[in-house]
């Protein structure tokens, strides 16, 4: 599990209250950076300070604390345009802010932080992380600063949007959370006037039906169970569903439904409040693919890539269905980058990740397992059409240039192939099939390259 996909489980879920949000958030930020000390901050202009509410101190949850934003590395974020909140040090940052007694206090060496945002794209804070030694300038670690902000500014409004809604509970009918009131039987007989923003309904249309008219079809239908049990059973029920607006697109909701009972304990009404939790979602879920693709290409990284495969091979060995493993390198890699530069070098994986792309099949699996080295599962396939396969990619990709200023050469690749077949590979694991078609590409690479070996 990389640092990514562990900042997305410390991220994902509800958080009850600011506290505890910003209290995750701060793990998260040290884990995908990788970084020592990393922290939630406001700003507070009438004293000119930063107001730490969060921060890890690289064993755990330290105390919050305040210190002037003047003269720290911070202070550009409340100087930057919105295109350019990310602010970085990669090191020397004592010496560049001579002044700031909190990076000699830790021994600071590098900065990174990032600026979030109230509904009038104020900057409000920012989210940092520091480190006593150099940081890379990472693009995954930068995107995953730019998501968390997006999530920051998004989960503040929805803390203060909650809180007025406690404290103004008698004007229910400005807030921007949804009140729907339904009688026993779940017939709606109030909604918000929100309703008509959130879902495109008017109240008028609402009224008088269920709230299934806003059910999506994607939902797990036990989740519906389980809200149905609770509230018939007079209890409360809290949960997150996706749902579908008039004109047809689907949004997630944060959903509470309470029963209102008489003096007699009778059920009189449902009383459910919901927000729109869609942004949320999506950063969810862009922080699940941040977590599984490689970032120059967009496809499997080779971690996900080998848990596809493992699950495939696991259907192989039930099925009794033959699996095909190719491991290609792109010849002269290393020549290539040394005499034509690293972007020359990853215009060459780009160029061969879309010539791939263009020659497998959907239900083939394409990951990257790291440098030019990348692999291609292909489910269902026997070693004689693997082998076709492999060829037509091989001639694809012998028909492309590469070139700039310093470097011009035609691009050739190196392909092993191996086939596991259920009767003759019983033992048969991800890691093995992965050795026995890398030893394939080693035969195809002392036969001169440009050819494919089979295992």
């Amino acid at each position: 599990m990389d640092q990514f996909n562990q900042a997305h489980i410390l991220l994902a879920g509800q958080a009850d209250s600011a506290g505890e949000f910003f209290r995750r958030a701060v793990q998260a930020i040290a884990v995908a950076s990788e970084c020592r000390w990393a922290g939630v901050g406001f700003s507070r202009p009438e004293s000119g300070e930063l107001e730490v509410v969060a921060f890890w101190d690289g064993k755990g949850l330290g105390q919050g604390f305040r210190f002037d934003i003047a003269g720290s590395p911070c202070e550009r974020v409340y100087q930057a345009a919105p295109a350019n909140a990310h602010v970085y040090y990669a090191e020397d940052i004592q010496q560049t802010f001579s002044t700031c007694d909190l990076l000699r206090q830790l021994g600071v060496e590098s900065y990174r932080g990032q600026a979030f945002y109230c509904e009038d794209r104020q900057v409000i804070g920012h989210i940092f992380a520091l480190d006593d030694k150099p940081q890379d300038d990472r693009p995954e670690v930068r995107f995953f600063f730019e998501l968390l902000s997006q999530r920051m500014g998004a989960e503040c409004r929805r803390f203060n949007q909650r809180d007025a809604l406690q404290k103004l509970s008698l004007a229910i009918t400005h807030s921007p959370v949804l009140t729907v009131i339904t009688d026993p039987n779940g017939i709606i007989e109030y909604v918000s006037p929100i309703v008509e923003k959130i879902t495109g309904y008017r109240p008028e249309e609402v009224i008088g039906k269920t709230p299934s008219m806003f059910k999506s079809g994607r939902t797990d239908r036990k989740l519906y169970r389980e809200l149905w049990s609770a509230i018939k059973d007079k209890r409360a029920w809290q949960g997150e569903l996706e749902n579908r607006r008039k004109n047809g697109e689907y949004y997630w909701e944060s959903i509470s439904i309470a029963p209102v009972l008489n003096q007699r304990d009778e059920l009189v009404a449902f009383v459910g409040i919901s927000m729109d939790i869609s942004e949320r979602k999506q950063m969810e879920q862009q922080l699940k693919e941040l977590a599984s693709t490689d970032p120059l290409t967009g496809i499997f990284n080779r971690r996900h890539f080998m848990e596809e495969v493992d699950s495939q091979l696991a259907y192989s060995k039930r099925y009794g269905t033959p699996l095909s493993f190719m491991i290609i390198d792109i010849d002269h890699f290393k020549q290539l980058n040394d005499q034509g530069g690293h972007a020359l070098g990853d215009e060459a994986i780009l160029r061969f990740t879309r010539a791939a792309q263009e020659t497998i099949r959907v239900v083939d699996i394409f990951g990257r397992l790291g440098g030019d080295e990348f692999a291609i599962a292909l489910p269902d396939t026997g070693d004689a059409e693997a082998l076709v396969l492999a060829q037509r990619l091989k001639d694809k990709v012998s028909r492309l240039m590469i070139r700039n200023d310093m470097h011009s050469s035609q691009m050739t690749i190196s392909i092993g192939l191996a086939t596991f077949r259920n009767r003759v590979h019983d033992g048969e694991s991800v890691h093995t099939l992965l050795r026995r078609a890398d030893k394939a590409l080693y035969e195809a690479k002392r036969g001169g390259r440009n050819l494919i070996g089979v295992s």
